[in-house]
């Protein structure tokens, strides 16, 4: 039934892209919009019949107040991945660099799925 509906897709190569192509391996259904901001998606998602696969914390606000509904359940075996991207030649802050070390030590303790390499890399800064 959920193709049917027109989707809006998160872009090419990225985690929630993958989940969706997984989800309709049999069966892709139309997706007339490419997309990798929420703020833009939700804005669509109020004014039309798309749907689209987000994060509940991404929504929530938009379904608290009524203006979206969650249609399902979290996707069985899925897990967001969330990372943090910088130029190469960035020179951190003392905040910043605290912030990642934050960062790193509370997505250590997130989900039992060791194989899952750690996004936070020391040569991507």
């Amino acid at each position: 039934m959920l193709a049917s509906y027109p989707w809006i897709i998160a872009p090419e190569n990225s985690p929630l892209r993958a989940e969706w192509e997984r989800l309709f391996a049999d069966r892709r259904p139309e997706a007339p919009v490419e997309c990798g901001s929420i703020m833009i998606i939700g804005r669509l998602l109020t004014a039309s019949d798309l749907l689209t696969l987000a994060m509940p914390d991404q929504v929530a606000l938009q379904v608290r107040t009524g203006l979206l509904s969650c249609i399902g359940a979290p996707l069985a075996g899925s897990r967001p991945t969330v990372g943090a991207t910088m130029r190469k030649s960035w020179r951190l802050t003392r905040a910043q660099q605290r912030f990642l070390e934050l960062l790193t030590v509370a997505s250590a303790g997130i989900g039992a799925d060791a194989s899952r390499q750690s996004l936070i890399e020391p040569y991507w800064t």
